[in-house]
């Protein structure tokens, strides 16, 4: 409960902020963005399931940038909010709403760095039937999931092709909080290789 309210909290504050800066949210609104990641349970730059090779179906994001900040000759600050899917072979599956301040530097003409911080929240549902012992058998429940946190760091590349669309590839790595707590493993770690395109909605 208290990760939604801080999701919310996050959205209401840009708005305000929009607000602030006598811009309506529709026209802060810059970007809109859709794509496709490989997840997988791993430590930082880790083997992450060999993205040309899958083994598995990847997952798909969908979300949308704000400018927050006036932008500099060559920095912007953005604020990014995402929604994702995937499937995490033999553990679960998971649906998070994630929020990342998002740094962009203008390496080159053409060729963007971006990175930074991001905090969400993840909700999982186990891959596989779960059973509850009741007078003395085991009995199929139905699961409505667990509610956990997830805590970021991003660092990728961002090519325009246009003015109007552009390639986005990132790494993400994240840390998954709680997992397993009664068998002390309160956090894991993940990572995820993201290809996506990245779409400018407001030209003006």
């Amino acid at each position: 409960m208290k990760v939604i309210l801080f999701i919310a909290t996050s959205i209401f504050t840009c708005s305000l902020y929009a607000q602030k800066a006598n811009h309506p949210l529709s026209q802060r609104i810059e970007s809109a963005q859709v794509g496709l990641f490989v997840h997988s349970i791993s430590l930082p730059f880790s083997a992450s399931n060999h993205f040309v090779g899958l083994n598995r179906l990847p997952g798909i994001s969908a979300g949308v940038g704000l400018d927050i900040g006036k932008n500099q000759k060559k920095l912007d600050a953005k604020y990014s909010v995402a929604f994702s899917a995937y499937h995490q072979k033999n553990l679960h599956n998971g649906f998070e709403l994630n929020n990342i301040l998002l740094l962009q530097y203008e390496l080159f003409p053409g060729f963007h760095l971006e990175g930074g911080p991001g905090l969400g929240y993840l909700h999982t549902f186990e891959d596989a039937p779960v059973y509850r012992l009741e007078g003395g058998e085991y009995q199929q429940v139905r699961s409505w999931g667990r509610a956990q946190v997830t805590a970021s760091m991003l660092l990728g590349i961002f090519v325009p092709v246009s003015q109007r669309i552009g390639i986005v590839t990132n790494y993400q790595f994240l840390f998954q909080w709680p997992f397993a707590t009664k068998a002390g493993v309160f956090f894991i770690p993940q990572s995820r290789i993201n290809l996506g395109t990245r779409i400018n909605i407001n030209l003006s």
